[in-house]
């Protein structure tokens, strides 16, 4: 075989491996790496504290967000909190935290104690604008912009019922044990197979991706609070 034939079939077998790494699947090889945040505690524990942290950490209205163990995913963007996450609500600006009922907050760059333990109850508002948190049997709100306590009255939480409601579904091919856990506007949805491999699939091409999988023997866990 000459030398041309044996450069044309190479250039034909490179292309071939390129094109079938196109194939719509997986995209863990293209997270970028995962970052460590270091954790700030309160300087005291308080039911009712007059503000909360609060930041201006990247966390865009269409990002899909998920945690598993003390993993946090945001987006194509991850970190290592020093705590394990029970439960999260994502706001403009970063998210608020439950660890072992105890409520904190990240950027993303770090944690941050809000010195409110005991919660039973996180929530967040449609828009992220207030977050309602109940701890001693009493509901207290807080203005995720300015970390201010405000009134609780007239503040709702989005329900289970309105995170999980969204367009028409028919005509994607989920993956089987799709389990739906909300939606990133109206042409994203997202959940999770068997409990552990995230799912994002998109109305508009029909199709299916997996953004990631859940640490070893801990549950993936959404948004919105509990």
């Amino acid at each position: 075989m000459s030398l041309r034939q044996w450069a044309t079939l190479l250039t034909a077998a490179t292309l071939l491996v390129l094109a079938s790494g196109c194939t719509f699947g997986d995209d863990d090889e293209m997270v970028p790496p995962t970052r460590t945040v270091t954790a700030s505690p309160s300087a005291e524990t308080t039911v009712a504290p007059a503000t909360v942290p609060v930041g201006h950490g990247v966390v865009a209205a269409g990002d899909v967000v998920w945690a598993s163990g003390t993993r946090l995913h945001v987006g194509r963007r991850s970190v290592d909190l020093p705590v394990a996450v029970d439960a999260f609500v994502a706001v403009p600006g970063g998210v608020y935290v439950l660890a072992r009922d105890e409520l904190w907050f990240t950027d993303l760059s770090r944690l941050r104690g809000t010195g409110i333990t005991g919660v039973a109850h996180l929530g967040a508002t449609a828009d992220g604008g207030r977050i309602v948190v109940t701890s001693a049997g009493s509901a207290y709100a807080f203005d995720t912009g300015t970390g201010r306590s405000v009134s609780s009255a007239g503040v709702e939480p989005v329900t289970s019922a309105e995170r999980l409601g969204g367009p028409d579904r028919t005509g994607v091919a989920v993956p089987a044990g799709f389990a739906l856990a909300g939606w990133s506007g109206t042409d994203v949805f997202y959940g999770a197979v068997d409990g552990s491999k995230v799912v994002a699939c998109r109305l508009s091409t029909k199709t299916c991706r997996r953004l990631g999988t859940g640490a070893d023997a801990q549950p993936v866990v959404f948004g919105t609070g509990r």
